[in-house]
């Protein structure tokens, strides 16, 4: 996440986030860099983050006919 994106919303970095989308929710531990750009997060896929749990499984490629999991709208805020 962007700094200034953090600080917009009380967040630290290393400090563990919630990460939402209207499916579902995971629990991250921050990290800070000014270069991603404002307003966008990323989470990289892992054995240690399920970032399907985020994914609607309604929202499928129309050619894969898979779950759509880039561009998903989430909110990030402090776990706990």
């Amino acid at each position: 996440m962007h700094p200034d994106d953090a600080a917009a919303l009380g967040l630290t970095s290393q400090q563990q986030v919630r990460v939402s989308s209207h499916a579902g929710s995971v629990v991250t531990s921050l990290e800070l860099t000014a270069d991603m750009m404002r307003g966008v997060v990323s989470l990289a896929r892992g054995p240690l983050v399920d970032v399907s749990a985020l994914a609607d499984d309604q929202r499928v490629d129309p050619l894969a006919g898979t779950a759509v999991f880039a561009s998903l709208a989430v909110t990030v805020s402090a776990a706990g």
